[in-house]
Formats: C-alpha cells, sequence, structure tokens
C-alpha cells in the first residue's frame, strides 16, 4: 500500500555508488567540497535536470556541514522518490523549481 520511501544514509549511499553516475557523483561532490571554505559564504548549488535530484544528494551526503548549502533543483516535473526530503533532513537548504528547461 503506497510507494516506499526513498532510501537514506548508507542506503542511499551504496544506491547513488551503484548508479552509472555514481562514480561522477562523488567525484564532483570531493571537488565542491574542497572549494568550500569553512565558516565562508554558504555553498549554492543549482541542478538543472535534475531528476529525482541525485547529484545533489550526493553532494549533501559527502558534506560535512550539510546546513551550509542551499540546494536550488531545477526541472519540468517532481517525479516519485525525489530526494528533496532527504537533503531537507541532513540540514541543506533545498527548493526544487518547476520549469520547462
Amino acid at each position: 500500500a503506497g510507494t516506499p520511501p526513498p532510501p537514506a544514509g548508507p542506503a542511499l549511499h551504496a544506491q547513488l555508488s551503484r548508479s552509472k553516475h555514481g562514480t561522477q557523483n562523488a567525484a564532483i561532490a570531493r571537488r565542491l567540497h574542497d572549494l568550500s571554505s569553512p565558516g565562508g559564504a554558504p555553498l549554492v548549488l543549482l541542478e538543472l535536470g535534475a531528476g529525482r535530484g541525485g547529484l545533489s544528494a550526493a553532494v549533501v551526503q559527502a558534506s560535512p556541514a550539510p546546513a551550509a548549502l542551499r540546494v536550488l533543483l531545477f526541472d519540468r516535473m517532481k517525479p516519485r522518490g525525489c530526494l528533496d526530503t532527504h537533503m531537507a533532513g541532513r540540514g541543506a537548504v533545498v527548493r526544487r523549481i518547476k520549469i520547462d528547461l
């Protein structure tokens, strides 16, 4: 009855690692973490054609300070199983903007 909730924590990390973009997501997350300054301005992440938000979720998952992240997801719809709530639960500020790209 109903759709199960999307994975979180280690299960999400395992799912992202298995995905076809897992390696790319991890590399981007590491690079963004390297570029961020501790105690500096929030890091704003824009994901165009976001789909479920997998790339942003990988960045939030890898971040030692997810509360310093501002995530803007752009897509024409909000798909089932999107990871917005998971990212917000880790402290990131998440906003999904529906727009036809």
